[in-house]
C-alpha cells in the first residue's frame, strides 16, 4: 500500500509513504447443517410412557464434508395449551431419534419447532 497527497516534492519534500505490504486471508464459511423430517407428525399414547420414535430426523448432516468434525444438536421447542401435557419433554438426539413421554390423564396437541445447530458458529457466515 502506498498512501500519495497532492503537495508535490519541491523543496525536498516528499508527496508518497514508504510501501506497506499486507495479506488479505479469504476464509471458509461455516455452511449450515441439514436435516429432513419424513413424517413430520408424532403420535404418542398417554401415560404409555417413555416414547422413542427412530429415524423421526432423518438426512442429517454437517454443511460439507470439511465440517464432519463440527458437533449437531438438535432444539426442539414446543407450545401446547394442555399444560403439563408431557412428563419428559420431548427432545431430538443427534441421532435423529424422537424421545418423550406423555403425562397421565393428559392429551391435546402440541406445536413444535426443530431447529440444528453445529458447533461451528457464526463469524464467517
Amino acid at each position: 500500500v502506498l498512501l500519495r497527497d497532492n503537495g508535490g516534492v519541491e523543496d525536498g519534500g516528499k508527496d508518497r509513504t514508504e510501501a506497506r505490504p499486507f495479506t488479505i486471508r479469504v476464509v471458509r464459511v461455516n455452511l449450515a447443517p441439514s436435516f429432513s423430517l419424513p413424517q413430520p407428525d408424532a403420535i404418542a399414547v398417554e401415560g404409555g410412557g417413555l416414547t422413542r420414535i427412530e429415524g423421526f430426523a432423518a438426512d442429517i448432516a454437517p454443511g460439507d464434508d470439511s465440517e464432519a468434525d463440527q458437533q449437531l444438536h438438535f432444539n426442539l421447542s414446543y407450545s401446547s395449551s394442555t399444560p403439563g401435557l408431557f412428563s419428559a419433554a420431548p427432545s431430538v438426539g443427534a441421532d435423529g431419534a424422537l424421545t418423550l413421554a406423555a403425562s397421565d390423564d393428559k392429551h391435546g396437541v402440541a406445536h413444535c419447532t426443530l431447529t440444528l445447530r453445529d458447533t461451528g458458529g457464526t463469524e464467517q457466515g
